[in-house]
């Protein structure tokens, strides 16, 4: 690096659709780089970038399109005069399916359904499947609280297993601390008078959508389906919705059938 260099930002890890925001007081060279990039481009080597030499717009914005350990480095090379610069990272929302993995096949219908909306596996956490598991070693407690920045929605699946779990019951706190919002699913045969359920933090007056397949779950769903829409920025297909549902509709019927053959 050189002496015209006025500013370098370690992003860290990025995940794919973090959006970056570098704001500028006058034009500079800009530089998004990966660490090797990173590397090359303090040794004096030739280096790969995404960015402007020079940008001259006061304000550049780049999505990450790949995985990986990002700079964002601005410099003066080849300008003349001084500028500042400000830079914001945007990560994407964030989805978390609690549940007790004994509730695995309807925690696999909800999976089914946000995947079908366009939700990706990066932006899923659902520990009952190997595309969605939390990074290896992590507690979830930490994992919600590291990820704050982003937008997170939470949907707890309950059931009398989920409120026998201490594992579940670690979740709903690290939920109810962390979380800037959450919905309230809960299978066909889920009592409201659990005691458990009862002294738990959550909300008892904010509605919780049964799982049981009739014309209100139906209407639930669409509701929820708006509300990831939104949040994702996705493009609603009223036609797959209806499929989606129908389908989570037939896998609940096809469950009551098999536990009532026990």
């Amino acid at each position: 690096m050189g002496e015209y260099t006025i500013n370098v930002k370690h992003l860290g890890e990025l995940p794919i659709g973090t959006q970056i925001e570098v704001q500028l007081s006058d034009m500079a060279n800009v530089m998004i780089m990966t660490v090797s990039g990173f590397l090359a481009y303090s040794r004096g080597l030739r280096y790969e970038y995404n960015g402007g030499r020079p940008l001259r717009q006061k304000l550049y914005r780049t999505t990450i399109t790949e995985v990986n350990d990002y700079y964002c480095v601005t410099d003066m090379e080849n300008l003349i005069g001084r500028t500042k610069s400000s830079v914001r990272v945007i990560k994407p929302p964030l989805l978390f399916l609690s549940h007790c993995s004994k509730n695995k096949y309807y925690g696999d219908i909800i999976r089914e359904f946000v995947i079908g909306l366009g939700v990706r596996d990066d932006q899923l956490i659902y520990t009952s499947h190997p595309m969605n598991k939390i990074p290896l070693d992590s507690n979830i407690f930490d994992y919600l609280k590291s990820n704050l920045h982003k937008d997170i929605l939470a949907l707890i699946l309950l059931s009398r297993d989920y409120f026998n779990s201490p594992a579940c019951m670690s979740e709903m706190g690290a939920i109810w601390v962390n979380s800037k919002d959450y919905t309230l699913l809960a299978v066909p045969d889920f009592k409201f008078s659990n005691t458990k359920y009862r002294g738990c933090p959550i909300d008892k007056d904010q509605y919780t959508a049964v799982l049981n397949g009739d014309n209100t779950f139906r209407t639930n769903m669409l509701e929820l389906k708006d509300k990831i829409i939104k949040m994702f920025e996705l493009v609603s297909d009223e036609k797959k919705t209806t499929n989606l549902i129908q389908n989570m509709v037939d896998k609940i019927a096809n469950g009551r059938t098999q536990n009532e053959q026990k």
